[in-house]
């Protein structure tokens, strides 16, 4: 269990990289409701860890929801729509659409999905999408892109990480 989260923590790459875009959208998040659709010990739960943690301990004090892949799809809409913060880490290719989405809502796709895309000459060609469907964006919220969003984030959030390990590995950082 994470006891601190504090500037010496080491937090799984991606993880910090969700804790660091919540953070940069500077929103109120005390008592609100997140969703974590993903249970992997890498990614989902540290991120729903992180979200339900006490702020005095450098969580968001957010009530958390974890759901996942087989989470039947009437529940997990359900539970979506309380949420103002949703990320999304399942690997399932449009799992969540904007039926699901409060308006208002920070959603973080972590997904990544290579699919076929059919091109206008009949060829197909791999594309990489996130978890939420193309639809959300007529919903009013804020959504992190796929590709672009969450990875440049994580590896920043590595070499964040590789820094502090070498810091701690010759006692420089407390």
């Amino acid at each position: 269990m994470i006891q601190s989260i504090n500037s010496s923590t080491m937090l799984p790459c991606t993880a910090l990289a969700v804790k660091k875009i919540i953070e940069a959208e500077k929103i109120e998040t005390y008592g609100r409701n997140a969703v974590v659709i993903g249970r992997s010990h890498n990614v989902g739960l540290p991120i729903a860890i992180i979200l339900g943690a006490d702020r005095s301990k450098g969580g968001f004090d957010m009530t958390t929801a974890i759901c996942h892949r087989a989470t039947p799809t009437h529940q997990l809409s359900k539970v979506c729509k309380t949420a103002d913060i949703i990320v999304s880490a399942a690997g399932v290719p449009g799992l969540v659409d904007s039926s699901m989405v409060k308006p208002g809502s920070l959603l973080v796709d972590v997904g990544l999905n290579r699919v076929k895309s059919k091109q206008n000459n009949n060829t197909t060609r791999d594309v990489v999408i996130g978890d939420f469907n193309k639809n959300v964006s007529q919903v009013e919220c804020r959504l992190t892109p796929v590709p672009g969003g969450v990875g440049p984030c994580t590896v920043a959030c590595l070499l964040h990480n590789t820094l502090l390990a070498a810091k701690l590995q010759h006692g420089l950082e407390s």
